[in-house]
């Protein structure tokens, strides 16, 4: 429903609203599954296979009978002990939970208002405009979400076979581990974006039009990810989790002797994300998609532009914003412990400062300026040439300690120690098998642009490894800001008319994308080693790092327009 009233001859109003039904996602063969928290059942866990000591060896005991087992059963599920699809809902059983089809609930009609406002303050014929608006959009969550529930129990299990052969194969039920298990959290909220902005528009002498506004934007309820069966910080340290058949020695440390991370899980019969995560991928499970994620951004955005008056026609525009957030996208993980606190922070969308500048210019034809030039031959050589552009400037992105070039989907990660795996390291600092630490900042690690090198491109001394017990905060999530975009795209056209007037012609074209062939990083390394004194090791120049060692540019931009290699590209247009 949208009405639109004309106040007064200077000022109109539109406003309306819009009712959005938009019902749950579901999968037509009804092969989905979810877990669901306030499903599982304490009295229906299934008991994991421990390690044990006999004779100096090391087996896998059956808590439940204390028979043994091979060693390479450890951390596997007991045969026939409690549910191993415990907590699951299916479409089968969805209606009992107040759930729908699609293993959500459904919201029914969202409602979501607009508004608009233009006025001229000094009348019809006057050359400033004032224009505000503002509204609620809703929108449904991406199918991916969907998807990824096809390959969780009780639909997908995955047993193994030890000591077997392929004669036994089609007889033996093989051993489950713990399973890759997630889903929808239940409450169904869609994503929802509040729109604003206040714009004031000015006629400038020239043919020049002047636009000034601030343009902002609240989203809630967007998709984020959460763990929800990580055994918490420390939980390598604790007593009850340490591994009886491991030995200390000089050289242990805490955390190193700690049993299998699925043998102390909140949910036993699951894995965590960082397992998940290593087995099949982001889409495996260990977290729960809820709705979260938040984001702003909010813009000042000038625009200058001149309409086509004597041969030229030039556009201007600036924008000066901040992009702020807990979730860069669907994929991200967040902190089990306090995702805001912990991930809120520039989105890797972020880009400061961005200057575009466009233009095109008719050539005067020479002909018609030297009489002597007048004739057929000169005009088809001389005149109709035309001069277009496109100028930009952009700041970097945002980006994480660890992370690579292309996939920043993930808090996971950080920084290494040398003669440290991941895991263990993990297991040291933060006593989290699935988490690592951030690297603690001592200052801001961005340097001035005249201070920047290709081999340190970022102030290297202002990184330290965190204390033992880290919880994943001990900086921002995204300190450093990449290298920013400086793209000169220009052509030249050449106009061959034919017959009477111009309105039939041949178009001859020259474009060049990158035209000055300015080298245009696009990543650096931005995962630093430690040694055991809190140096780093891998410093670009040094023998640990070579020449792309940490704080080094790597990376250089490949797409044509957008900072890739000078390209040129040749074409023929006719026009009729």
């Amino acid at each position: 429903m949208q009405d639109n009233w004309k106040v007064r001859p200077n000022l109109t109003l539109d406003y309306g609203i819009r009712f959005s039904l938009l019902k749950p996602w579901y999968e037509k063969q009804d092969q989905i599954s979810s877990f669901v928290p306030a499903v599982f059942d304490p009295k229906q866990e299934v008991t994991l296979y421990r390690p044990t000591l006999v004779n100096g060896v090391r087996l896998a005991v059956n808590p439940l009978t204390g028979q043994t087992a091979p060693a390479a059963l450890i951390g596997a599920i007991v045969p026939g002990s409690g549910n191993v699809s415990n907590g699951m809902v299916t479409p089968a059983n969805s209606g009992s939970f107040g759930l729908t089809r699609g293993l959500i609930r459904d919201r029914g009609v969202q409602y979501g208002p607009r508004f608009g406002l233009a006025w001229t303050p000094a009348g019809p014929a006057g050359n400033t405009v004032v224009r505000m608006g503002g509204g609620v959009f809703y929108e449904r969550i991406q199918g991916n979400m969907i998807f990824n529930q096809i390959n969780f129990p009780p639909g997908l299990l995955t047993p193994k076979i030890y000591y077997g052969n392929l004669n036994d194969i089609a007889r033996s039920p093989g051993t489950l581990f713990p399973l890759a298990a997630g889903g929808l959290s239940t409450e169904g909220k869609l994503p929802t974006v509040y729109n604003f902005n206040f714009t004031v528009q000015r006629q400038l002498p020239g043919n020049m039009l002047l636009d000034v506004g601030y343009v902002g934007t609240q989203t809630r309820h967007g998709l984020a990810r959460e763990p929800f069966n990580e055994p918490g910080f420390g939980a390598a340290w604790l007593p009850q989790n340490q591994d009886p058949t491991r030995s200390v020695t000089a050289t242990t440390v805490l955390g190193d002797n700690a049993l299998p991370v699925d043998l102390y899980r909140p949910d036993p019969g699951y894995v965590g994300v960082g397992v998940a995560v290593a087995q099949s991928g982001l889409g495996a499970g260990g977290f729960l998609s809820t709705y979260g994620s938040s984001a702003n951004y909010n813009a000042l955005q000038v625009g200058l532009n001149r309409r086509v008056a004597r041969s030229l026609m030039f556009g201007l525009t600036y924008t000066w914003s901040k992009a702020m957030g807990t979730d860069t996208d669907y994929q991200f993980v967040g902190n089990p412990l306090n995702h805001r606190r912990a991930d809120y922070g520039l989105l890797t969308l972020d880009r400061t400062q961005d200057f575009v500048f466009n233009y095109s210019y008719n050539l005067p034809n020479v002909s018609k300026k030297v009489a002597a030039l007048d004739n057929p031959a000169a005009r088809l050589i001389l005149d109709h040439w035309q001069v277009t552009g496109i100028t930009s400037f952009m700041s970097g992105a945002p980006i994480a300690v660890g992370s690579t070039a292309g996939s920043q989907l993930s808090a996971i990660g950080g920084y290494a120690v040398q003669g440290v795996s991941g895991a263990t390291l993990n297991r040291r600092i933060t006593g989290n098998e699935g988490w690592s630490p951030r690297p603690v900042l001592s200052c801001n690690p961005n340097l001035d642009r005249g201070d920047r090198k290709l081999s340190a491109f970022i102030n290297t001394s202002c990184f330290h490894p965190a204390a033992v017990g880290s919880t994943g905060m001990d900086s921002v999530v995204r300190p450093i800001r990449g290298p920013g975009i400086e793209n000169w795209d220009m052509s030249i056209f050449k106009n061959v008319p034919f017959g009477e007037g111009e309105a039939r012609y041949l178009q001859l074209r020259l474009e060049f994308y990158n035209v000055w062939n300015h080298t245009q990083w696009s990543f650096l390394n931005v995962t630093p080693t430690f040694d055991a004194a809190g140096n780093i090791t891998n410093l670009a120049g040094t023998p640990g790092g070579g020449r792309f060692g940490f704080g080094a540019l790597n990376t250089v931009r490949t797409t044509a327009g957008a900072g890739g290699p000078r390209q040129i590209q040749l074409a023929v247009k006719f026009y009729f």
